[in-house]
């Protein structure tokens, strides 16, 4: 598709919300399905009746439910540990799983990006130099984030009662508070930008959506862990 058909596609999706501000009432299926049918993206920017896309968001939406879900029965009764004959062998285990998970959920992306329609505007040059800059910077962040952290820094060890000594500030989180979310965000635009898949960059923006909900959950609670932990220190040294 050409720029033009873009602003033409972006104008009629202008016009369908504000058409809606007067049918409140609608059921949400009739709302999305008159959304689809306005832009025609079944058959030009996303195929959203694609089987694999909705997988993919399936796969994106579960995978920080199911690792924080996890990590917080951890947290509670030790079920993990328990199952891994120690606390140590436990976090190992749940990074294992998070590990493989991620990777199949990113399979599953690659798989829908690539039966998705193209963009033509995308395949401009300076998108794909920025696609290549922002893989780049992706890749720092995600592995410079797993040198500081190690493996039960990454993948939740505080839950397991593993903690770190001192708050870590150093690059990559004198650069951002969540390197190894905010990476894994930027490769997926750099593969959608490479593919020129505005399919990709929704997969994207849906990534970015959970982590920031993840986020939500696992910084406050985290804080509780160690601000729990500082008061039975101090408890215990009375």
């Amino acid at each position: 598709m050409d720029l033009p058909v873009v602003k033409d596609k972006l104008k009629q999706v202008y016009y369908f919300i504000d058409s809606l501000l007067s049918k409140r009432d609608y059921p949400l299926v009739k709302i999305l399905l008159g959304f689809l049918e306005s832009l025609h993206l079944r058959s030009s920017v996303i195929n959203f009746y694609d089987p694999k896309l909705a997988r993919a968001l399936i796969y994106i939406t579960l995978a920080p439910i199911i690792w924080n879900v996890l990590a917080r029965l951890e947290y509670f009764f030790h079920i993990i540990s328990f199952l891994f004959f120690g606390k140590r062998t436990g976090c190992y285990a749940l990074a294992l799983w998070i590990l493989l998970f991620s990777l199949y959920r990113d399979f599953l992306v690659m798989e829908a990006i690539q039966v998705q329609p193209t963009l033509r505007y995308l395949e401009q040059t300076h998108l794909l130099a920025l696609a290549y800059v922002l893989g780049a910077l992706g890749g720092v962040l995600v592995i410079t984030s797993f040198l500081r952290l190690g493996i039960t820094g990454t993948f939740l060890g505080d839950y397991f009662g593993i903690y770190l000594e001192e708050k870590v500030s150093g690059f990559p989180f004198s650069f951002c508070s969540n390197p190894m979310y905010d990476g894994s965000t930027l490769l997926f635009i750099s593969k959608a930008l490479l593919a020129s898949s505005p399919a990709g960059l929704l997969l994207a923006f849906w990534v970015y959506v959970m982590y920031r909900i993840a986020c939500a959950f696992e910084e406050p609670f985290t804080n509780y862990i160690y601000r729990y932990r500082a008061t039975s220190q101090n408890k215990k040294g009375k």
